[in-house]
């Protein structure tokens, strides 16, 4: 327990730090805070006005307002505990200020991922997340088990860390590729089809299909777990054992990469 605490510490400093770079700039902190609002507000509208023409097999509207929930918690968590050190990766590698990272002591991909802050209007849509679930579970006249919470909560987090290694996965290319810049960050704009139910992508073709439903399935877990959606051993196995090897895998490959890093500055 000792050694966790210079993380935490060094996790909440990052916080504070870009709470108080926030608030100094503060037309940029409420667009921000707009803005992301706004993208929240289109998702709702979306989904109320595409529900009555697109059926999902076996989901009703007020069950894909808690998948939308848990999808605006997932989302957000990534944009505001990774973004910025995802951003720092690639600019590392590029300029050779990855060094800045390795010499530290603590471990790298830490101190790359979570040494400096998202913004806090990230934080705020995070909290309204899941005021929206704890009110879409609500309004489907369920009253979930702690039990069903705690899983819930325990295969959200797997799927920010997927998430997150498949991110920083993205980002290693550039050891290998030069700087790709932006499009590192593409696998944003395919976030959107975790708001979707996996059902919804069964009969694509497997080149959209084998992209789609990974992401889906992001949501749809952990949704299905809070609404007593039938979930097979198989399927809830799958998950949990694909996604401990896919980011233990992506561990793995960062220190591999480390081994044959330069620094660009040498």
């Amino acid at each position: 327990m000792k050694k966790m605490r210079p993380y935490f510490r060094v996790f909440i400093k990052a916080k504070i730090a870009r709470l108080i770079a926030d608030l100094g700039f503060r037309m940029n902190f409420l667009s921000g805070i707009v803005g992301s609002f706004c993208f929240v507000a289109l998702y709702i509208i979306t989904l109320q006005l595409l529900m009555p023409k697109i059926s999902f097999p076996s989901w009703t509207i007020k069950e894909m307002w808690v998948l939308l929930g848990t999808f605006i918690i997932l989302c957000y968590t990534v944009f505001y505990l990774f973004w910025r050190g995802m951003a720092n990766l690639v600019d590392g590698i590029r300029t050779g200020s990855l060094d800045f990272y390795l010499l530290k002591p603590m471990d790298s991909q830490f101190f790359i991922s979570f040494g400096d802050g998202g913004g806090v209007h990230n934080l705020l849509l995070i909290i309204a997340g899941f005021f929206f679930t704890f009110w879409a579970v609500g309004n489907l006249g369920l009253s979930p088990s702690a039990f069903q919470w705690s899983f819930w909560l325990i295969t959200l987090i797997i799927a920010i860390l997927d998430f997150y290694s498949a991110l920083f996965l993205l980002g290693m290319l550039n050891f290998h590729f030069g700087y790709l810049g932006e499009a590192v960050f593409q696998i944003f704009e395919l976030q959107g089809l975790s708001r979707y139910p996996v059902e919804a992508f069964n009969k694509l073709p497997m080149v959209i299909a084998v992209i789609a439903i990974p992401l889906s399935a992001l949501t749809t877990i952990p949704t299905k777990i809070l609404i007593n959606m039938p979930i097979s051993t198989v399927e809830m196995l799958s998950y949990c054992i694909l996604s401990t090897l896919f980011i233990l895998g992506v561990r793995f490959m960062w220190f591999r990469e480390l081994k044959y890093y330069s620094s660009a500055s040498s």
